[in-house]
């Protein structure tokens, strides 16, 4: 069974987060990436 989510979160503004945030954007979810990194949260548009 195949289950799809309309919305996700992910933890980490890293390399690894910014790459999941674009597998669950092209699947066509909502994605919210969270940092507690200042430099990282405002990176992250250039990274996706």
């Amino acid at each position: 069974m195949q289950k799809t989510f309309k919305h996700v979160a992910i933890v980490g503004a890293g390399l690894v987060g910014c790459g999941w945030a674009v597998v669950f954007a092209l699947s066509g979810a909502e994605v919210k990436i969270y940092d507690e990194n200042a430099d990282a949260r405002t990176g992250v548009l250039g990274r996706v």
